[in-house]
């Protein structure tokens, strides 16, 4: 427990897992390819993940409404399951 529960482990990979490069992939994935230019993408990198900035559609709402809500001209939207 002291580095969390459920999902906020993850965002302590780095500790759990110390290495040089480390890629965290959830059980519930399936690889259908090499993985090596995930690693060319992500190294020199601290813990990092797939995604993109969004500023349009819905992702647990709508992103637009979100964004002005707040203030942003995008947010952040990643895949949660794969992590450097």
């Amino acid at each position: 427990g002291e580095l969390g529960v459920g999902f906020s482990m993850k965002l302590k990979l780095d500790r759990l897992a110390p290495a040089d490069q480390t890629l965290f992939i959830d059980s519930d994935s399936l690889c259908l390819g090499p993985l090596d230019a995930l690693f060319d993408r992500f190294q020199g990198s601290g813990v990092s993940v797939l995604g993109a900035h969004v500023s349009e559609g819905e992702w647990f709402g709508d992103i637009a409404r979100q964004c002005a809500h707040f203030g942003v001209p995008a947010l952040p939207r990643f895949n949660g399951g794969v992590y450097y």
